[in-house]
């Protein structure tokens, strides 16, 4: 979970502007059946109940989570997707200033809440 967290936060963040919640899910269920397959082949004589006890918990969201005595496995299909909000073009940065402090405040709040 240490190595692999951090870079699916990083992937999603980068992702989070753009129509991405369907590859998100199709990401989701292809690391299920990676980490599925490793842990069939981490453990070639255990039964498949034996592997779904060891590794994968319930929580109060999902049946199959994947995860470890401290953490989970992070989800892609919960990253929140923000759209992109075009400049309107027809505003003066010089005369129409409380609209760029709002728009500026908007992705300031955005930025906190993505890390």
């Amino acid at each position: 979970m240490a190595k692999l967290n951090p870079i699916i936060r990083g992937w999603t963040n980068y992702h989070n502007s753009v129509v991405s919640s369907d590859a998100f899910q199709l990401l989701d269920h292809r690391i299920w059946e990676l980490l599925w397959k490793w842990a069939k082949r981490r453990h070639p004589n255990k039964s498949k109940d034996w592997i779904v006890n060891k590794y994968w918990k319930r929580s109060t969201s999902r049946r199959w989570n994947f995860r470890t005595e401290r953490d989970g496995l992070l989800l892609l299909s919960k990253t929140r997707i923000y759209r992109h909000i075009p400049l309107k073009l027809q505003m003066n940065q010089f005369l129409d200033t409380d609209y760029f402090r709002e728009r500026q405040n908007k992705l300031n709040l955005r930025k906190s809440q993505s890390i």
